[in-house]
C-alpha cells in the first residue's frame, strides 16, 4: 500500500508474517539498512515501510512479540484476524538499532482503504451501529478520508523502554502524516499509554460516542480522535505547562516530539 494523500495503490501480496525467526529478521534489518541507508550516523534509525514491502514483517512481529507478552491471547492467529483485512492498508514506522542489528518498536498506522478504518469499525460492532463511521465524519467535519490515519498498534521492545523508542515512533508517525496531508487520526489506546501522553501533551480526546472499554486483551482502553496538525505545538504547549520538578523526567520526550531534535534520523517515504 503507497499512500498518495487521495487513494492508495495495491501492490503485490506478500506474505505477511507475524513471527519471524531471528534469521529472517537479521536479513531483513540488513537488506533495509543497505537497500535505504541512513542519512545520519544516530544509533537508531527510523523508518517508514509500505505495509505490502516485506520488511514491514519486522513490524508485525513485534507487535506480536509485545502484544502476547502484556495482553493474554495475542499470538500469531489472533493478530492475524485482527488486522489480516487492514494489511494492505497499513502502514509501519520501524525503529532500528543499528548496533544491535534488531528492531527497537513499531507503530502502524491504517489509511483510507476498501475495509474502512479498525477503530471506527470496531466501536461500531461493540455499541451495534453500523452507522457510526459516518456519525463520526460528520461530528468532526472530515470531508475527506483520505486525511484520516488509524493509529492501530505501538509496540517497543523488551529493553528498549523509558520513552525514547515511543517518542521517536510517534514523532516519525507525526512528521510522516503532514507529509501525507493526514488531517485527523483515530486511535484505541490502553489506560497506562494514555495517561503517559497526556503528560507529554498528546491532545487526544475521547471518540464521540465511545468510552472505555475491554478490547484486544487490554482490560481498559479508549477511543480517541486527534486533530493531527497541532500535535507537535500541543506538545510545546505542554512542556511550558510542566512542573519545574516533572520537567526533567520528560526533557527528551518533549524534544523529541515537539522540537524534532532527532528528525535527522527518521527515514520516510
Amino acid at each position: 500500500m503507497t499512500i498518495t494523500g487521495e487513494r492508495y495503490i495495491r501492490r503485490d501480496i506478500i506474505d505477511y508474517s507475524y513471527e519471524l525467526s531471528p534469521e529472517e529478521e537479521s536479513r531483513l534489518v540488513t537488506k533495509l539498512l543497505h537497500e535505504r541507508e541512513p542519512v545520519s550516523d544516530d544509533r537508531f534509525v527510523c523508518y517508514e515501510i509500505d505495509g505490502d514491502d516485506e520488511a514491514s514483517n519486522l513490524g508485525r512481529t513485534i507487535e506480536r512479540e509485545v502484544f502476547e507478552r502484556f495482553f493474554e491471547g495475542n499470538d500469531a492467529e489472533r493478530m492475524k484476524l485482527e488486522y489480516g483485512e487492514y494489511e494492505q492498508q497499513s502502514t509501519f514506522f520501524v525503529r532500528i538499532d543499528r548496533e544491535t542489528q534488531r528492531p527497537a518498536g513499531a507503530l502502524r498506522v491504517i489509511g483510507d482503504g476498501p475495509h474502512g478504518f479498525k477503530t471506527l469499525n470496531d466501536v461500531a460492532a461493540l455499541e451495534d451501529d453500523p452507522n457510526y463511521a459516518h456519525g463520526v465524519f460528520e461530528h468532526y467535519a472530515i470531508k475527506n478520508p483520505a486525511q484520516c490515519w488509524d493509529i492501530a498498534t505501538a509496540a517497543v521492545r523488551k529493553g528498549y523502554g523509558g520513552g525514547e523508542t515511543s517518542a521517536e515512533l510517534y514523532r516519525a508517525m507525526w512528521v510522516a502524516s503532514q507529509r501525507h496531508d493526514i488531517r485527523h487520526f483515530f486511535s484505541v489506546i490502553d489506560e497506562k499509554p494514555f495517561e503517559l501522553m497526556g503528560l507529554v501533551g498528546f491532545p487526544f480526546e475521547p471518540l464521540s460516542g465511545a468510552d472505555w472499554m475491554s478490547y484486544v486483551g487490554s482490560a481498559k482502553s479508549l477511543p480517541v480522535y486527534g486533530a493531527a496538525p497541532i500535535f507537535e505545538e500541543a506538545v510545546r504547549d505542554q512542556e511550558e505547562r510542566t512542573d519545574e520538578e516533572l520537567r526533567p523526567f520528560l526533557h527528551d520526550s518533549f524534544r523529541i516530539l515537539g522540537h524534532g531534535d532527532r528528525d535527522d534520523m527518521l527515514m520516510l517515504r
